[in-house]
């Protein structure tokens, strides 16, 4: 019985030892699955705005195309402030931590954004 087991552990033993192959098939798309590719791309590339753009479409109905109208005639002119007050501004609309009469509108506003959205904006606006 030791045999046969000895025998079975030892041809198991060799079976795991066979080398196996480390080539990769490097499968080629073709020419219309390329074109699907690039589609896509390009799509979600035009969805992606520069942060000019970003900032005509989300801030300057209300703070002016050059940041320099008070917001529904309420808040601060924000031209003028450095990239660190809006920022600090920005993210406390966020967490609630800043904000007046129309924190709730920011807060709309600023939540559906990135971080680096956030971050570029504040750069933007402070250099306008």
């Amino acid at each position: 019985m030791r045999i046969i087991l000895s025998m079975i552990v030892l041809l198991f033993l060799i079976g795991c030892g066979e080398e196996k192959s480390t080539q990769t098939q490097v499968i080629q798309p073709t020419k219309k699955e390329e074109q699907t590719a690039t589609i896509q791309i390009q799509k979600v590339a035009s969805k992606v705005l520069t942060t000019q753009e970003l900032f005509v479409k989300e801030c300057s109905s209300c703070h002016g195309k050059n940041a320099d109208k008070k917001a529904l005639g309420k808040s601060q002119i924000i031209k003028g402030w450095d990239a660190q007050k809006i920022l600090n501004a920005l993210n406390g609309y966020i967490n609630d931590s800043y904000g007046g009469d129309s924190k709730a509108l920011m807060k709309s506003r600023v939540t559906k954004l990135s971080s680096e959205e956030i971050t570029s904006l504040a750069e933007y606006i402070s250099k306008l």
